[in-house]
């Protein structure tokens, strides 16, 4: 019974994280170098000297959180709507990431890598599924 208290306890919690500050305001934006290199909350916005600037691409709103689920693995996760980055430079452009950015605190609080750059041609653009997935035991 501990197991499924504890599990639902991470549901519950994680509804509570996306319902409240940064998540609420926050945005969504790409960075372009391979290497984003170590980074944890200390680096403050330093992805942004990398933030993509194309002609077509702005940083998204995260909207819309959904209410967690619990995964196969035992972590909560939660979705905000599907946001969509845009291209008309006039040539192909890459991403090799993404971060979430606090509006309100003006800081990033998240940053993650692509598995492999995604290129976004030309007149084209990159749908991206925002996430939440809590990890902590």
């Amino acid at each position: 019974m501990t197991g499924v208290v504890q599990n639902q306890s991470k549901v519950v919690l994680n509804n509570a994280r996306v319902a409240n500050a940064p998540f609420t305001g926050a945005a969504v934006g790409l960075v372009k170098t391979t290497y984003l290199g170590p980074w944890d909350a200390t680096a403050g916005n330093a992805p942004l000297a990398d933030e993509a600037a194309w002609t077509g691409y702005s940083r998204q709103s995260l909207t819309s959180w959904s209410g967690s689920i619990l995964t196969g693995d035992n972590h909560a996760q939660s979705g905000a709507s599907v946001v969509s980055f845009g291209n008309s430079s006039g040539s192909d452009q890459q991403a090799a990431g993404w971060f979430y950015y606090d509006n309100t605190n003006s800081k990033v609080f998240m940053l993650g890598q692509f598995a492999a750059p995604v290129t976004i041609p030309d007149g084209g653009s990159l749908p991206f599924a925002p996430f939440w997935r809590e990890t902590g035991e």
